[in-house]
């Protein structure tokens, strides 16, 4: 009896599995602020009387770190209210004796030329309270910038101002790190740069070995 012929090949079919392979990407760069931010003088002219921080110093948002002597100011202020005060008085005398030439008018007993001078002191003594309010507004702005406080919470990365000295409206005193936060600006040539997404993965390491994880926030050219 003849027996039966076997195959010469056996197929058999599967289906592909997709995967992602990882790709790791090596780059260097420097650790550096994230934001950086100068505080700098804001009244010029005063002495700088006291220093409340230094490098390093970690800081609240609205900390003081410096203050001028501001004696001669606080002097012009009451002189200013002051001002302010006889202002309001001559104001309110001009306008009593307006509401009188007014009603002395309508019964035919002043000319009407006096009429309209007294108006006219009215609006003048008005516009000057105004002046002299204004004043005031400027002294206690001069008041409140004679302390140099910090404008939001970070870390002090510089300190140029020393006590003694005179500063002028925009000299830089402090620089701060924003909240105490700092980045890592990786150089990646142009051909692996076109892989590199923003919110990929990154571990960097540091000399010492250390290591800290984190994301791509974003891509320069």
């Amino acid at each position: 009896m003849a027996e039966k012929a076997r195959p010469s090949l056996t197929v058999t079919t599967e289906s592909p599995d997709v995967r992602n392979w990882p790709q790791k990407l090596s780059a260097t760069g420097n650790v550096q602020a994230w934001q950086e931010a100068a505080i700098g003088a804001e009244v010029s002219g005063l002495r700088l009387s006291e220093l409340y921080a230094n490098v390093g110093d970690v800081v609240k948002k609205g900390q003081l770190l410096a203050r001028f002597t501001d004696e001669m100011i606080a002097l012009d202020l009451e002189q200013q209210r002051a001002a302010v005060d006889e202002m309001r008085a001559r104001a309110v005398q001009a306008e009593a004796k307006a509401e009188s030439s007014q009603k002395l008018r309508d019964a035919g007993m002043t000319s009407n030329l006096d009429n309209i001078q007294n108006q006219s002191a009215v609006q003048i003594a008005r516009a000057q309270l105004k002046a002299a309010e204004s004043r005031v507004r400027s002294q206690k702005l001069r008041l409140e910038y004679a302390q140099v406080r910090a404008p939001d919470d970070g870390i002090i990365s510089s300190r140029t101002a020393t006590v003694g000295s005179v500063m002028q409206t925009g000299n830089e005193m402090f620089r701060y790190i924003r909240h105490n936060q700092l980045e890592w600006r990786a150089e990646v040539p142009e051909g692996p740069l076109q892989k590199i997404k923003v919110g990929h993965k990154v571990i960097l390491r540091s000399i010492q070995g250390e290591t800290v994880s984190g994301k791509v926030s974003r891509i320069t050219p």
